[in-house]
């Protein structure tokens, strides 16, 4: 037989389990292992790529277990296993399969593999949002297991949390958290930045995910809520920060009522690299709802205090209001204040800007 000849009877099952067990057993594996083309596949890569499931059942039944085991391990030319190939097609048959018939001891061996770009299988289910794929998978681990495999890290040194929280499926966040129950397991997987400093919680705040940070509010204890919402990334951004800069008005408005005053508080004067709060941000980049929400979920003596913090450069959020013409929100935080706290605030002013500067923008 030679070298690719199982590989092109890989579309006709009775032809290729013909081929396959005429075959003496010792030599089955060496048949299936060799790999073909540009991209390295041999025959596994390809059932999986396909969802030909019965290709797989076929060499299940007819090798060992410890060659099934170096089988479904096998990379490809960018470091792909098929098992790889099966999440990534969203083929949750052919992972069945495999979490059928391999061992629970070797499980998470195979599970933990990584590409090129680090990522693993199970990076490639939660980024096709594909839970059933998730849950045939963790129901066949321990839970050590799963939080082995939960916190590996790609490339960007993003774990499977950070690739769901990216991407649009509550459910997901869902199974993942509720699959650790292990509470120092969770906390490190909800702790773990990537190379940018950026938590799963940070990615939920930049991509609105609103419904996502409402769950875990709900469902977290809330010592863990405040310490994951103070994480900041490498240019000193909390999740509350990116919401705040990028509008996300459902987010603060969430954190307002999950959050006690004075922890809210405690988040919004929280700075950056750049010695900016979110407020400082908000108010610059023109974010009037933000600024707004800000006032009505906190009394006068607390916006007033939050109001007069200042950069390094010596501004207050309302010099930033008003240097950059945004006048709704230099009347919003005018309106929020006391005339004693805005006096105290206007005292603050730098350079030449004056009251009427920020009121004509």
């Amino acid at each position: 037989m030679s070298a690719n000849e199982l590989h092109t009877l890989i579309d006709n099952r009775d032809k290729f389990e013909e081929q396959l067990l005429m075959l003496p057993v010792e030599d089955r594996f060496e048949a299936l292992r060799k790999k073909i083309g540009k991209e390295n596949h041999m025959v596994l890569h390809i059932a999986a790529t396909n969802d030909l499931t019965h290709i797989l059942k076929l060499v299940i039944d007819n090798v060992t277990e410890e060659s099934l085991l170096e089988l479904l391990m096998i990379q490809d030319g960018d470091g792909s296993t098929p098992v790889h190939y099966a999440a990534r097609g969203n083929y949750t048959g052919h992972i069945q399969c495999v979490v059928d018939f391999i061992p629970e001891e070797y499980l998470c061996e195979v599970f933990a593999m990584k590409n090129e770009t680090g990522n693993t299988a199970i990076h490639w289910a939660v980024g096709n949002s594909n839970t059933d794929m998730l849950q045939c998978l963790f129901n066949s681990l321990l839970p050590n297991q799963i939080g082995e495999l939960l916190n590996i890290k790609n490339l960007s040194d993003n774990t499977a949390l950070h690739t769901a929280a990216d991407n649009d499926s509550l459910e997901t966040i869902e199974i993942l958290v509720k699959s650790l129950k292990d509470s120092t397991d969770l906390e490190r997987l909800l702790e773990t930045r990537n190379k940018e400093d950026e938590t799963a919680i940070h990615y939920m705040a930049i991509n609105n995910h609103c419904d996502m940070i409402k769950w875990m509010a709900s469902t977290l204890d809330i010592k863990l809520l405040e310490r994951l919402l103070s994480i900041q990334d490498q240019s000193g951004f909390t999740a509350v920060h990116y919401a705040a800069v990028k509008g996300h008005t459902n987010i603060i408005g969430c954190l307002a009522e999950t959050l006690s005053e004075y922890v809210l508080v405690e988040m919004f004067r929280i700075r950056c690299d750049h010695s900016y709060t979110c407020v400082h941000e908000a108010a610059m980049s023109g974010q009037t709802d933000i600024i707004r929400c800000i006032t009505e979920k906190l009394p006068e003596y607390m916006l007033s205090w939050l109001f007069r913090i200042q950069t390094k450069d010596g501004y207050t959020c309302f010099h930033y209001a008003a240097m950059e013409g945004h006048a709704e929100i230099v009347n919003c935080i005018s309106d929020s204040l006391t005339a004693t706290a805005l006096r105290e605030i206007l005292a603050k002013q730098e350079k030449s800007w004056t009251y009427s500067n920020a009121l004509c923008g």
